[in-house]
């Protein structure tokens, strides 16, 4: 879900936390807690909803409290991993990425089953591949929402963070604009943007969380090695997006 795409997984992950509407619920309260107020969740994949809303800045606050888990950061900073095959068993096991196999397409087993081989997911954030210190980030797109992302990336200590939405692939791809502006950003004598204060709940398991590699003690800290994101990126349009929002609703029920 998070290093490709996948609204079937969403949907999975939905059913596992008690359903679409008890999940909605969790996303747009835990959206609300982080101070998105202009932020409204319609569906849990991110596909066009009704009333689904959001802005860069919210989407910034949410991408800023999902990437303070360790599993959220690792997924998205991961550029290729061994996707197992199914069904489980001989055959299936997922491949060694760095040296795969291969494909020979469906095989069958002694026993008669049909398997489909494990094969290599690539992330689809180009950022990852071909800009120095990249962090991760996410891709999106909707028939409303248009091209979205989200990208990180730290130098010299500093890290800043770029939110596109409503985007075209013209003259480049929504990755290539954002390097251009975390260029823009490292460049810049002065910070060009900062975010105002982390969650609102005074909970201990995010309290926690905010230890994780990109992790501080909070976002009014303004030192670059004890806050998320001690300068932020530019940022433009208006659009929506959830799976970063799903993600984080995932990790902190499953934390509690």
């Amino acid at each position: 879900m998070l290093m490709s795409s996948g609204n079937d997984a969403a949907a999975v992950l939905a059913h596992e936390m008690g359903g679409m509407d008890h999940t909605l619920e969790a996303m747009n309260a835990r959206a609300t807690s982080l101070g998105a107020a202009g932020t409204h969740v319609a569906t849990v994949s991110g596909l066009d909803g009704p009333g689904m809303m959001s802005s860069a800045y919210d989407m910034s606050l949410i991408f800023r409290d999902a990437m303070t888990r360790p599993e959220f950061a690792e997924i998205v900073s991961t550029q290729l991993t061994g996707f197992p095959g199914y069904p489980a068993g001989e055959g299936a096991g997922p491949p060694d990425p760095v040296d795969p196999p291969p494909y020979t397409g469906p095989i069958t087993r002694e026993d008669g089953e049909v398997v489909n081989p494990g094969f290599v997911l690539a992330n689809d954030n180009q950022l990852l591949f071909n800009y120095d210190g990249a962090l991760g980030g996410k891709t999106g797109f909707t028939d409303d929402a248009r091209h979205t992302f989200i990208g990180a990336a730290e130098r010299d200590g500093r890290r800043l963070a770029v939110v596109l939405l409503d985007g075209t692939r013209v003259p480049q791809a929504p990755w290539q604009q954002a390097a251009m502006l975390l260029d823009a950003g490292f460049a810049a004598e002065y910070g060009v943007g900062q975010l105002g204060d982390g969650p609102s709940e005074a909970d201990d398991d995010v309290t926690a969380l905010a230890s994780g590699p990109l992790g501080g003690s909070g976002a009014s800290e303004t030192t670059a090695a004890g806050s998320l994101f001690e300068e932020y990126g530019t940022w433009m349009a208006v659009g929506a997006a959830a799976l970063v929002v799903l993600a984080g609703a995932v990790l902190t029920l499953r934390r509690r």
